[in-house]
This record gives C-alpha cells, sequence and structure tokens, in this order.
C-alpha cells in the first residue's frame, strides 16, 4: 500500500524501493494531481529533469513512472492512473488531506489538519533542479500561509465566546486582514 507523507519530513512508502525522482515524482502528484486531477506530462517532466531535451525528459519520466509501478506492485492501479498526456494520483496523502480540512473551517477539522502539517512541504529534500526548486519554494509559501491561518482559526476558535457570530469576529481589523479567517464557519 502507497502511504505519502511530504509535510514536514518526506515518508513515501510501499512495498518496493523507490529512487529520490521517484519520491520527488509522487510528491508532486500529491500536490498538482491528487485524488483524480491530471497534470501534464510535460510539465511532470520539465519540473524533474529541465536540463534534457523535451524528449529525454519525457523518456526519463517513463522509466520512472516504471520504476514507481514496478515498487507499488498491485497497488499501482488503486495508486496511479496515467495517459498519453497526463498522470494523477488517487491515493490520499497528507497534503492533500491538510488542504481539504484546513479549508472546511470547522474546529475538529482545524485541529487536524494542524496535527497534520509537520513541516515545511518536502522539508530537506533536494534535487538538481531550479524548475523543482522554485515550484517547491512556491508550494511551501502557499502551504505555510494556510498553515498559519489554521492555527490563527483554531486560537480565535478556543478564544471566541459562544455568543459572539462570525460576523462580529469579521469586524475586527485583525482577524479581517487573515484571508482564511473566511472559512471558519462552525467553531
Amino acid at each position: 500500500m502507497l502511504t505519502i507523507k511530504v509535510l514536514g519530513p518526506t515518508r513515501i512508502s510501499c512495498d518496493g524501493k523507490l529512487s529520490k525522482k521517484g519520491r520527488a515524482l509522487l510528491a508532486i502528484l500529491a500536490v498538482l494531481a491528487p485524488r483524480g486531477n491530471p497534470v501534464d506530462r510535460d510539465k511532470l517532466a520539465e519540473l524533474l529533469w529541465p536540463y534534457h531535451g523535451r524528449g529525454a525528459a519525457r523518456h526519463s519520466l517513463r522509466n520512472c513512472l516504471w520504476e514507481i509501478r514496478k515498487a507499488l506492485g498491485s497497488d499501482c492501479d488503486d495508486a496511479i492512473v496515467c495517459t498519453l498526456q497526463s498522470c494523477c494520483l488517487l491515493s490520499p496523502s497528507d497534503v492533500y488531506r491538510f488542504e481539504a480540512l484546513a479549508y472546511s473551517g470547522a474546529l475538529r477539522d482545524l485541529k487536524e489538519a494542524a496535527a497534520l502539517y509537520r513541516g515545511d512541504l518536502l522539508h530537506e529534500f533536494w534535487i538538481q533542479s531550479e524548475i523543482f526548486d522554485e515550484w517547491l519554494t512556491a508550494q511551501r509559501a502557499r502551504l505555510h500561509t494556510l498553515a498559519e491561518g489554521v492555527f490563527s482559526n483554531s486560537v480565535n476558535c478556543h478564544r471566541r465566546p459562544a455568543s459572539m457570530t462570525f460576523r462580529s469576529m469579521r469586524r475586527d481589523a485583525s482577524l479581517a486582514s487573515i484571508p482564511w479567517t473566511k472559512k471558519v464557519t462552525d467553531c
């Protein structure tokens, strides 16, 4: 069974052995193509093999996907789907779950999201690719901002008197400046 945890220290486990590029590809799919949302193969190839020509990069991507299929064995069909043009991940990941819970707004979901956020996306993970580094920096910033909102909203829900309405909370300028407070609906 495939397990993908990419928030904080990277933990990707399956029955077989994966290379660093294989783990990177699964991590990218966990962020860009979760739960059946396809991402273009050319984008994946460019992120992981930017110094190769298009044909060589796509060939490397095919080899990497073969390696992943081999490592996943019989679980492959339940984990990843690829066509000639795109790939998507069917297995859940911590980043997908974190984002779903963070946007839910319910206090119990915010608490679970806070527990899932173990640190930066792909913490201490590096591959030689400037494009991948730029993508990773942008994704880390996006998820970090979302995590700040989760933590802030969790604290605000605990501090808020039960009689205080959400509308009265938004009048507070300090809370109104945090975009994620608009999502808190069920404290």
